[in-house]
């Protein structure tokens, strides 16, 4: 396991040491990572890299490896808190459920637990994506200026 803890470790290490090798502006790289950040965090099960692809594809300008940074860095690992969080949020603005009854109420159910997600997942994406913004653009200035 821990093999695999230090194997994850470098591999990010790696990704980001070529973000910041990137011959591009800060503010691009920036907005790279923030992109990927915001579609790693919204709930999409399965389709987080598919969206990014179709990102990458649409908008040509966008950075690439940033953007599959931000994946890198938000693996499933970190998405258990967040989503946590985000439903918590969600709960919070809609008001807590009751316990759960097995009968035809059990796709209801489904439906309320899905929407305080959603809504949590979208308070959540938007300042962790606005953050990433500014911590990355703020890594990559200070990489690109001292390695002139």
């Amino acid at each position: 396991m821990a093999a695999k803890v230090k194997k994850l470790k470098d591999r990010i290490k790696n990704h980001f040491q070529q973000v910041l090798r990137i011959k591009t502006s800060p503010h691009a790289i920036a907005m790279g990572f923030a992109v990927g950040t915001f579609i790693n965090i919204f709930p999409t099960p399965g389709f987080g890299m598919l969206i990014g692809l179709l990102v990458i594809i649409i908008f040509k300008k966008i950075n690439k490896i940033a953007l599959l940074l931000a994946f890198a860095i938000f693996n499933p690992i970190f998405m258990i808190p967040i989503h946590y969080a985000s439903y918590l949020i969600g709960d919070t603005i809609l008001n807590p459920l009751p316990l759960i009854e097995y009968k035809v109420v059990f796709f209801q159910q489904v439906y309320n637990l899905t929407r305080r997600l959603f809504i949590g997942n979208i308070i959540l994406s938007i300042p962790i994506s606005t953050i990433s913004y500014f911590i990355v653009k703020s890594i990559v200035k200070k990489y690109q200026e001292t390695n002139k």
